[in-house]
């Protein structure tokens, strides 16, 4: 099987849900997510390689960027994922990829219209208002200054990105159709929005049906993300099915120094007692917060889990590889109150 789409993203949880949308639509029979820095890549039709690059020195970032870009650089279709409000090495990124792509010129759109966020005269917008105004802004290890994209893409050459506007799916699929007999000179820069436009656009009706996964028998819930929705969801999840559900969390930001050694430090340990629940026979695990996500699944035998479908716009589910256990990702700020109880039911039930 010869790659088709090639995705490169800074965390896992990007990484999963930039895959997720072409295997929802049958654009991609098989899709894996790998971390990155590995030789090779799996023979599937679509890899998406998480680089680890949101939280790490600028030049190590735009290394590591370069390196993934180079390994997918040949897939027809290629994406970088960033995150939709914007935080992240953005530029130095983008960058990277373009000058290793080979590719002329970037298209980018960060719209995600089913999560709120939307981008209007090139300025990213959380529910309508601005992101130096969210809670994103008050993110302990990477606050958003400003939603502007001309500004934060300042460093890069004009003339070769396009910043495109878009407040709803409509908007990404007239973007993605605009340059439909251009993509094997564009790189592709956007979230799980632009992700989902363009599987649509590379849908295939004749996909081959997926069989539906076992439902799980005991759920494991990781909470690595430090956004506050996390804690509004796991409320409600226990308040459903206290005393069902194993639940592990990071311990509070006031607890400990937030600096990239002690997030990595919190998320290996986060991982080791995610592992030690997948020893003990838990065989559903939902994890929030991409380096919590990427320490998981680095710790396998195979660090690597393969995307089966997309319970929500922006959170995915895998097969772990080497295993039989379901693997759930996150990012923190996605979804509302109710997420956890609906994730542990679609974990729980016959549906594929």
């Amino acid at each position: 099987m010869s790659l088709r789409i090639g995705i490169v993203a800074d965390d896992f949880t990007s990484a999963m849900d930039g895959a997720g949308p072409f295997v929802a639509y049958g654009a991609a029979e098989r899709a894996v997510a790998i971390v990155g820095g590995r030789d090779g890549v799996p023979h599937v039709d679509l890899v998406a390689i998480d680089t680890d690059t949101r939280s790490r020195r600028a030049a190590e970032a735009a290394g590591l960027v370069r390196a993934a870009i180079l390994q997918v650089r040949d897939a027809p279709l290629l994406v970088k994922t960033v995150d939709s409000t914007l935080r992240g090495h953005l530029a130095l990124e983008i960058e990277a990829a373009l000058a290793a792509s080979g590719r002329r010129r970037v298209i980018f759109a960060p719209a995600f219209p089913a999560a709120g966020r939307t981008t209007r005269g090139g300025v990213q917008l959380l529910d309508g208002g601005d992101l130096a105004r969210s809670s994103f802004a008050r993110d302990a290890r990477h606050a958003v200054t400003t939603g502007a994209i001309a500004q934060l893409l300042a460093p890069l050459p004009a003339d070769r990105v396009e910043i495109c506007d878009a407040t709803t799916d409509a908007d990404l699929d007239a973007i993605v159709a605009a340059a439909a007999g251009d993509t094997a000179d564009v790189l592709w820069v956007g979230s799980p929005g632009l992700a989902h436009a363009l599987a649509r656009r590379h849908a295939r009706a004749d996909a081959t049906a997926r069989p539906p996964l076992p439902p799980a028998r005991r759920i494991a819930v990781i909470v690595g993300s430090l956004h506050p929705v996390n804690r509004d969801q796991l409320e409600r999840l226990m308040s459903v099915h206290d005393g069902s559900v194993a639940v592990v969390t990071a311990p509070p930001v006031g607890a400990r120094a937030v600096t990239p050694a002690a997030a990595a430090a919190v998320a290996a340990d986060l991982a080791r007692q995610a592992r030690a629940l997948l020893a003990a026979g838990y065989d559903g695990l939902i994890v929030t917060g991409g380096e919590t996500v990427r320490a998981v699944v680095a710790g396998l035998d195979d660090a690597s889990v393969e995307v089966v479908d997309e319970p929500q716009p922006g959170i995915v589910r895998g097969r772990i590889a080497g295993g039989t256990a379901t693997l759930v990702t996150k990012a923190g700020g996605f979804g509302d109150a109710d997420t956890l109880v609906e994730l542990h039911a679609h974990l729980t039930s016959l549906r594929g």
